[in-house]
């Protein structure tokens, strides 16, 4: 189900949604706990949420997948790491929340599905994105260009951005929201061309609701921003209960608090895949760190992770960019 869909279901949804499959109030599901994993900041191991909440067989059904329950746990943080630095960084905001359904798109083997949605990804970036990365080699290399391909017409200056977070819901099964930045001139094409990837990669039938495409084009940094944090709070709705984190006074918080994540309508469940989430290898923990970003979730100020600050963080480097340069070009 779409964010869209979601957001138009009246009334509450039925407890009872298959035998023995049941949807239960997040807010009361209170699975067992085993002991607290710590964060240690100078390792990156642990869990900056103390408690985590995995409840699965001793040993894995599938060899070199572990089972998991559909809950976030330390993705969350991640994840809206991601999402601070793209705008930080690139002043882009996420407008595009695609759901791809495994089992509409002919999947039957969910760790698969997953393993390799990234070769989707990139297959995006080699088509339609990145094209200033790749004209900055082209001259490189010394090759020349004749005329402007249709293809070159449609590319996207920008590299292809993009974080995603598995799900299962009772209506579609296993699927997952993908947020990324598709701007209006390659929207068509986006659509074409990820239709036609999933339909050579499917093991299976491929249905019409295998995939769903809603993009949108506010206008102005402050309103494209307020998207991207509605799409992020929907995304990660499946956030743990139970997860805390202190703050920079001590104060505790916990995951919900932090993110303020939609009200969860998903029931749990073990499933097998490699993992819950993915993020776009621009956008990880090594990029971030290579930048020196910090956000305001690793700083602590936990009150202003949604207060759009990256928007005039990044307009503040590029005037003292601009600056520099200015100065650099007055020295004789």
């Amino acid at each position: 189900m779409t964010f869209d869909d979601r957001m138009e279901v009246p009334g509450p949804m039925p407890l009872e949604v298959a035998p023995g499959v049941f949807e239960v109030d997040f807010d009361a599901y209170d699975p067992p706990k085993p002991p607290s994993m710590i964060w240690d900041p100078e390792t990156n191991c642990g869990s900056p949420f103390g408690p985590v909440l995995d409840v699965l067989p001793s040993k894995s059904p599938l060899p070199g997948v572990r089972p998991r329950w559909t809950v976030l746990k330390n993705e969350t943080w991640k994840l809206y790491n991601a999402l601070s630095f793209l705008t930080w960084q690139s002043g882009l905001c996420f407008n595009a929340s695609i759901t791809l359904t495994a089992g509409a798109l002919g999947f039957t083997n969910h760790a698969e599905f997953l393993r390799i949605m990234p070769d989707w990804h990139k297959e995006m970036n080699r088509c339609l994105f990145d094209g200033d990365e790749k004209e900055r080699k082209r001259q490189a290399e010394g090759r020349t260009r004749n005329r402007i391909s249709r293809r070159m017409g449609q590319r996207v200056s920008h590299p292809h951005y993009w974080i995603a977070v598995v799900e299962y819901a009772r209506d579609q099964g296993l699927h997952a929201h993908v947020l990324c930045v598709v701007p209006r001139s390659v929207q068509a094409a986006f659509e074409e061309k990820t239709w036609e990837w999933w339909r050579k990669k499917s093991p299976g039938d491929v249905q019409p609701n295998g995939i769903a495409f809603p993009k949108r084009h506010p206008n102005g940094p402050q309103r494209q921003y307020g998207l991207q944090v509605r799409l992020f709070r929907y995304i990660t709705k499946t956030t743990g209960e139970g997860l805390t984190a202190p703050d920079h006074e001590g104060k505790v918080w916990t995951a919900r608090q932090i993110f303020r994540p939609d009200p969860n309508d998903c029931t749990p469940v073990i499933v097998k895949v490699p993992q819950l989430a993915q993020i776009s290898h621009r956008l990880n923990r090594g990029a971030q760190r290579a930048a020196g970003f910090q956000s305001k979730f690793d700083l602590g100020n936990f009150d202003e992770v949604y207060s759009g600050w990256e928007i005039g963080a990044r307009a503040r480097r590029e005037e003292e960019r601009k600056t520099m340069t200015l100065l650099d070009s007055l020295q004789f």
